[in-house]
């Protein structure tokens, strides 16, 4: 999606460096990017955002950073709510970061990827990696050149450019979608804090939280990433899902097939359906219209039933709660001090875009079922 305004981030999000040094040779083995004395700007719970000021290069159509482009780096000071406080007062910019640029030539290539960018500062080096937890002291971090796209993440499209549809994403339920509970199936948005759904691991579990997100017309006009992707009824084998099911591009489904057990395991790994979209009967919304997504929260990162095939709960790592307003994090961190880190564990394990890529190609080349 295109650029919409400033990018709001976290404090571990954004880390000064040194250095970036180039260790082996491209397509050697070890090949990749040595950043020196990475250290975190500030905390999860500070605020900063990413503000294009420099070549504009039509914001309407352009979906990453560039080359040429230029960014300011600013943060919170204000006592009002971030994502919607636009007074300039509010904001200062952080020294040594009013001039931005996008460095992808770093270490041939390295220097962009999915997940991060490196930006050439007034004075060194800046990391910017949406999947946060940046160190606090100065550490040394290695970014592989033979898996640069992804470096371990979930997230990306695998075109080693940082898009800003992951710097904003979202992961939801569509309205209408049914969700198994202890008193049968219910539309997820008839759900209620409370209520128990039926989980693969840990049987009939509570509701703790609900979140809600309207997408408008006129949002899916100018930002068609926002639109669902649809896994079409019996799309993943063995008859499933029952109905057709709408999910955010994000969300991810649990894939139970041999490729899959060869990829991650026994027990099914977890798939943004985003990179399963190509299959048979996994596709992705075209026509502009509105959307209600729908976050359901449980006391873990769950895996439920979703008009009978296994979809996950929301997992509170660093692209969800980014996606959310500065209100709707507040409220899990009160549900769940503690938690709200960034670092909880998955239910299942998760394949990166380009693994989940790689596990979509084997399924179509092969004509197996992502429920085989």
């Amino acid at each position: 999606m295109p650029y919409t305004g400033p990018i709001l981030l976290t404090g571990d999000m954004v880390a000064s460096v040194s250095a970036a040094n180039q260790v082996s040779n491209p397509n050697q083995p070890g090949f990749g990017m040595n950043l020196t004395n990475v250290q975190a700007l500030g905390g999860p719970t500070a605020t900063y955002r990413l503000v294009w000021v420099q070549n504009v290069n039509n914001p309407a159509t352009t979906n990453e950073f560039l080359n040429g482009q230029g960014w300011q780096l600013q943060r919170y000071v204000g006592s009002g709510q971030p994502a919607t406080d636009i007074s300039p007062q509010s904001w200062s910019t952080v020294p040594g970061y009013s001039n931005l640029g996008p460095r992808h030539d770093i270490v041939s290539g390295v220097g962009a990827g999915d997940e991060y960018i490196v930006f050439q500062a007034d004075n060194g080096l800046l990391l910017y990696n949406i999947n946060g937890g940046l160190p606090a002291t100065p550490t040394n971090l290695f970014y592989s050149g033979t898996d640069a796209a992804q470096n371990g993440g979930p997230g990306g499209d695998n075109d080693s450019q940082l898009d800003f549809s992951d710097s904003y994403g979202a992961y939801c339920f569509c309205d209408g979608t049914l969700i198994d509970t202890a008193t049968g199936p219910v539309a997820v948005e008839r759900l209620a804090v409370g209520d128990r759904v039926l989980t693969l691991d840990h049987g009939l579990q509570p509701i703790r939280w609900i979140g809600r997100r309207e997408v408008t017309l006129a949002e899916t006009v100018a930002h068609p990433k926002l639109l669902p992707v649809k896994v079409a009824a019996g799309a993943m084998g063995q008859g499933l899902p029952l109905r057709d099911l709408w999910l955010s591009p994000q969300h991810r489904v649990l894939v139970q097939s041999a490729i899959a057990s060869r990829m991650a395991g026994p027990g099914g790994t977890l798939v943004a359906v985003t990179h399963l979209a190509g299959l048979p009967g996994i596709t992705r919304a075209r026509a502009p219209r509105a959307v209600n997504y729908v976050h359901v929260r449980l006391d873990r990162h769950e895996v439920v039933k979703a008009e009978g095939t296994w979809a996950e709960t929301l997992l509170l790592g660093r692209q969800a709660l980014q996606a959310m307003g500065p209100e709707a994090r507040q409220e899990l961190r009160l549900l769940f001090p503690g938690l709200v880190t960034g670092h909880e564990g998955a239910a299942r394990p998760v394949l990166p875009g380009r693994a989940a890529k790689r596990l979509a190609d084997r399924h179509a080349r092969n004509a197996k079922l992502l429920l085989g």
